[in-house]
């Protein structure tokens, strides 16, 4: 499938074997396949229902769909209670409502006597997708069709390795980039699921915007979607790169400094990068050489959710999923579902937990499909984040053990009323700069699934 925005294309495939998509900005990503639906169910859509006996109806009566009238008939249909309406004179489906989703097929064209639904609008909370079907061929060699795409690599150098230093306010991760040939200020966040500008600076450094754009944070922020032709960092070159421009609302400490933009998965997933945080020292490698050798620790990453996600251990036994975030200066944050449900791992349980008063700047800065939180701190904990500010509570958790070593006392923000991108959707919590400092190196190698730490 190819699905088309305003500057931007993305790809879904299938192949039967693994499933993929590559992005606006040509990353790809790929896992077995979880499921797949048969061709013919896809050509014919809801009608699958009617092709067999498998499923009772009943007739409810005759009622007009896109003002045409159409039988009316309610079935359970693997277990959830739908209506389906059955068009009175071609006896092909108009549409389907279920709690979930409404479908409506409004127009049919038979493809070597099949017939086919070519214009179906899907609505599904509060979002309406129209899918149009201009042609159909059959005998196709549908696997190589779906095979997966090459990723689009950035222009590399000559050399194969770029190193730098990088300012830390906050003790996070800024740079200096070249967008469009003109000077930004970034923060380089792991935490986050795509790439961010700010609207107003989108517009100073005259990128092309197009279309309406939004980042759910503790509230939704909406923009627009930018495309810069190039961005440069330090001789790498990302060409045609597509951000989401929102206004931003960083804390105050972090606007002082002058960023006005965030580098997420899109710079992460192109490169392998190599972190030093005693020396501030940054290193990024071209994946197509990297190989790595050292006496560090390997841990495997799942970032299928376009953010880094390992698993480590909390009190004695408790595994928890949480997301490696250089974009939290916290040593570790955890969600409150989690927290509820392992109250033993604190030191004094739940009940030790005590309660700030203040308010934990939150942004989430991320592509509106994929979930990705992240955290932001101020020493007064009153400034505002993106999207709103969200409680939090603070004790210290027993024993934290992380890539083969263990953290004892570890202090532990948890996040309370989780709402918008603060949520356990996606992972149990966070690992943050502090705990991530305790390392001599950290390489983040999305191309090869892994982070790896040496001490």
């Amino acid at each position: 499938q190819s699905l088309s925005f305003p500057l931007a294309t993305r790809l879904i495939g299938n192949d039967g074997i693994s499933e993929w998509q590559q992005d606006e900005n040509g990353n790809v990503q790929v896992r077995p396949a979880l499921s797949s639906v048969s061709m013919s169910a896809r050509l014919v859509g809801l009608n699958q229902y009617f092709l067999g006996l498998a499923h009772s109806a009943t007739l409810v009566g005759i009622t007009p769909i896109d003002e045409q009238p159409a039988y009316e008939l309610h079935a359970d249909v693997l277990g959830e209670n739908m209506s389906f309406y059955v068009d009175v004179k071609t006896a092909l489906l108009s549409g389907a409502d279920s709690q979930r989703r409404s479908t409506r097929y409004r127009a049919y064209k038979r493809f070597d006597g099949v017939p086919v639904p070519t214009e179906i609008r899907e609505t599904s909370r509060g979002s309406t997708t129209v899918t149009t079907v201009n042609a159909l061929h059959f005998g196709v060699n549908v696997r190589a069709a779906a095979a997966v795409p090459p990723p689009r690599a950035p222009s590399f150098p000559a050399k194969t390795e770029v190193r730098d230093h990088f300012e830390s306010p906050q003790g996070l991760i800024a740079l200096r980039v070249i967008l469009d040939g003109k000077p930004l200020r970034v923060l380089l966040d792991s935490g986050s699921s795509g790439s961010v500008i700010d609207l107003d600076a989108a517009k100073q450094l005259g990128l092309r915007t197009a279309g309406v754009d939004r980042v759910q944070g503790a509230s939704m922020l909406f923009g627009s979607i930018a495309r810069a032709q190039e961005l440069n960092i330090d001789g790498i070159a990302f060409r045609n790169f597509v951000m989401r421009a929102v206004p931003l609302r960083l804390p105050s400490a972090l606007s002082a400094s002058g960023i006005q933009a965030v580098l997420g998965y899109d710079v992460f997933a192109a490169l392998a990068i190599r972190l030093n945080y005693a020396r501030k020292e940054i290193s990024f490698l071209s994946p197509a050489a990297f190989s790595y050798s050292g006496s560090g620790v390997s841990l495997p990453l799942d970032i299928w959710s376009r953010l880094p996600r390992l698993d480590a251990t909390l009190g004695a036994s408790d595994t928890a999923r949480l997301i490696v975030d250089t974009g939290n200066q916290e040593n570790l944050v955890l969600y409150q579902q989690f927290a509820d449900l392992h109250a033993r791992d604190f030191r004094n349980g739940l009940d030790s937990l005590s309660d700030t008063g203040d308010y934990l700047p939150m942004r989430r800065l991320a592509l509106p499909e994929f979930s990705s939180p992240t955290i932001q701190t101020e020493e007064e904990k009153t400034g505002a984040g993106a999207g709103g500010d969200i409680p939090i509570k603070i004790s210290n958790v027993t024993r934290f053990h992380f890539a083969d070593y263990t953290f004892l006392d570890v202090p532990a923000h948890v996040v309370l009323h989780p709402t918008g991108a603060f949520t356990s959707q996606n992972a149990d919590g966070l690992v943050g700069v502090k705990t991530l400092a305790f390392f001599k190196a950290i390489y983040f190698d999305y191309p090869h699934k892994r982070l790896i730490v040496e001490r």
